[in-house]
């Protein structure tokens, strides 16, 4: 069997993260699976191991020598459900957030729109919808039909692109707060209003002076953090290795509005961290009792959980998100999907 796996670029983000993981994880078991993209940027995700190839309008006719197509974000979905008409190849995405609700904090009405029915008319052509947990599985009106499913994602230690000068002197900041007895709350992402990191933002002036807020990473919504910081909250830009500003963090803090997985914060406990998480659906499956939650929209809740975290947490953390979120379970997770006979006729 021929997979092909395909992707908007090679950048850093989730879903790519979360195909160039099946790639590896499918190349490692002995499957014959290439990995597309579209489009080129200046970083790029280790891609050492896993055959990769670049292709657009003009190249598209090579999807008809794969038997499955498995699509990763909008670009992709589309050209996997043109292919599905016009080659008929078997075709696969993996879903990594809610269409219906993720889009409209980041995008203006119009282009939420736009890309929401996008994205649900490529849906009507692809055979296999994949969530990457149940609990966005079930925030789709067709989870129970034929054709939808859900995969956990998992981490592997390979990604890592090494620290650059800027990276060097953070980390030395890093070690200096720990140095000096501090207690970090970090958290890593591309800063958005969904991300809830104004709730961290707010809960951090509460805080008793031992703790010290990190926040790395940029977005549109940072300015906005910025200008109600308090002197205890520290930003750093965006990194390419975040799990090496992880492993000086002593509590990882996942405050998102909604989100499909939660890559970041497995990546975390992976390092060490103990975990806070607000108390939506997605991650009370994922992380379970193996969590401090905090209640959105109450800092003074969120000030406990952190207060809280290492008795909630405790040690189980670490071997809880080593087993539920192996990269074996991935592959055998997809596996099951690929050699099942879910085509559409």
């Amino acid at each position: 069997m021929k997979i092909a796996i395909l992707v908007n670029s090679l950048e850093i983000k989730g879903p790519v993260i979360v195909a160039v993981n099946l790639a590896k994880q499918l190349y490692e078991a002995g499957e014959d699976v290439t990995l597309l993209y579209l489009n080129d940027k200046v970083e790029r995700i280790d891609t050492y191991g896993i055959k990769i190839k670049k292709i657009n309008l003009v190249s598209f006719y090579i999807l008809r020598e794969f038997d499955i197509i498995h699509s990763h974000s909008l670009a992709p979905d589309l050209l996997n459900a043109f292919q599905r008409v016009i080659f008929k190849n078997r075709s696969i995405t993996t879903v990594h957030n809610n269409i219906y609700t993720d889009l409209y904090p980041e995008y203006t009405k119009l282009k939420s729109i736009i890309l929401k029915s996008l994205w649900q008319i490529s849906w009507w052509f692809i055979d296999e919808k994949i969530c990457i947990s149940k609990s966005l599985l079930n925030q789709y009106d067709n989870a129970k039909k034929k054709g939808w499913d859900y995969v956990y994602n998992s981490i592997r230690d390979d990604n890592n692109l090494g620290l650059n000068d800027f990276d060097l002197n953070a980390i030395n900041v890093l070690k200096k707060i720990k140095r000096e007895g501090k207690i970090i709350v970090g958290s890593c992402a591309v800063i958005t209003e969904r991300k809830g990191l104004q709730h961290l933002v707010s809960a951090a002036r509460f805080l008793p002076d031992k703790y010290r807020i990190v926040i790395v990473g940029d977005g549109p919504y940072k300015v906005n953090l910025m200008k109600h910081s308090a002197e205890n909250i520290i930003f750093f830009e965006r990194t390419l290795s975040a799990k090496l500003y992880m492993r000086y963090f002593d509590i990882y803090a996942m405050t998102s509005l909604s989100e499909g997985f939660g890559l970041a914060a497995v990546e975390a406990a992976l390092e060490g961290c103990h975990l806070i998480c607000s108390n939506i659906d997605t991650f009370k499956e994922l992380f379970g009792e193996n969590c401090s939650y905090f209640e959105l929209e109450k800092p003074s809740s969120l000030v406990d959980a952190i207060e809280n975290a290492e008795l909630k947490t405790g040690n189980k953390l670490l071997s809880y998100v080593r087993e539920k979120f192996s990269g074996e379970n991935m592959l055998k997770g997809y596996l099951r999907i690929y050699y099942s006979n879910d085509k559409k006729k």
